[in-house]
């Protein structure tokens, strides 16, 4: 039995509903090959013996995280703004999941506590 890409994709491509859940898709497919190539690197090690294979996992992992900054227009976020981000998802989740009335009040957006800090 023969495996085409189309087989296992469309059953995917059907439930895409959104441009964030496409979105998240395209960025799966460029990370894990990188995330590959970057585990290779690390496990190939520093012997002489192997320095070509390094070179060129070196220049893969270059190539495939250059491609993906441009492609999604990834930067650094300090780690302290990242859980911040990831604690008031959170928090947001729990208060749309548990809101009884309208009198409770929403959390703020990124972008209004960005600002509330100056």
């Amino acid at each position: 039995m023969v495996l085409r890409v189309t087989d296992v994709r469309a059953p995917i491509v059907a439930r895409v509903k959104t441009t964030a859940q496409a979105t998240n898709i395209r960025i799966a497919s460029e990370r894990l090959p990188l995330r590959a190539a970057a585990m290779l690197l690390r496990a190939v090690g520093e012997s002489l013996r192997v320095a070509h294979v390094r070179r060129r996992l070196e220049q893969e992992v270059a190539e495939r995280r250059d491609r993906f900054a441009w492609r999604f227009g990834a930067r650094w976020i300090p780690v302290d703004d990242q859980v911040a981000h990831q604690v008031r998802t959170v928090l947001a989740a729990a208060h749309w999941v548990t809101a009884t009335t309208e009198a409770d009040p929403a959390p703020r957006t990124l972008a209004e506590d960005s600002a509330a800090r100056g």
